[in-house]
């Protein structure tokens, strides 16, 4: 069947409001996972226990590996559209400010406040991660999503609580 023979069907507003919900959940998870994938490069920059390179090694290889994957998600299906962030300019300012200033914070601090200040950072990313990959797994219908967003979720969720265990760690 050629594309002049299909014909459209139009989609209940439900059905409408669940992608346009898949999609923004999506789109800020692909974004998270962008940013995040490059966090090692910090390790470059400032020497850390090994237990902490660790951890932010980990990171940032599943944020590749979630880039590559919902980016081949996006290929698959053209409704998932990775770019339908939606948000308004009040939050979009708001989010460049708080990235300014956790940056400025990171490149400013050393040893033990560095250390606690970037994982600060990687709480807030991986429960704000693994509650996107939640919403999207919840209004996605096709199971290669579902499976790619369970992914997701369990493993950003298992490594916050990493993080989370390593903060309530003493120090030696």
């Amino acid at each position: 069947m050629n594309w002049r023979q299909r014909r459209i069907i139009p989609r209940p507003l439900w059905a409408r409001k669940k992608i346009a919900t898949r999609n923004n959940a999506a789109s800020l998870l692909f974004q998270l996972v962008e940013d995040e994938k490059n966090v090692s490069v910090l390790l470059t920059i400032k020497g850390n226990q090994p237990e902490v390179n660790k951890l932010i090694k980990a990171i940032s290889a599943t944020a590749g590996d979630a880039s590559k994957n919902l980016l081949a998600l996006a290929k698959a299906d053209p409704t998932l559209n990775l770019h339908a962030t939606e948000l308004p300019a009040g939050e979009v300012a708001a989010r460049a400010a708080i990235a300014k200033t956790k940056t400025h914070q990171l490149l400013l601090s050393t040893g033990d406040n560095f250390e606690f200040a970037l994982l600060l950072t990687q709480v807030e990313a991986l429960s704000y991660g693994y509650n996107l990959a939640q919403t999207a797994l919840d209004n996605s219908a096709d199971p290669a999503q579902r499976q790619t967003f369970t992914a997701v979720r369990d493993t950003m969720k298992n490594q916050y609580q990493q993080v989370i265990a390593f903060i309530r760690t003493p120090s030696k």
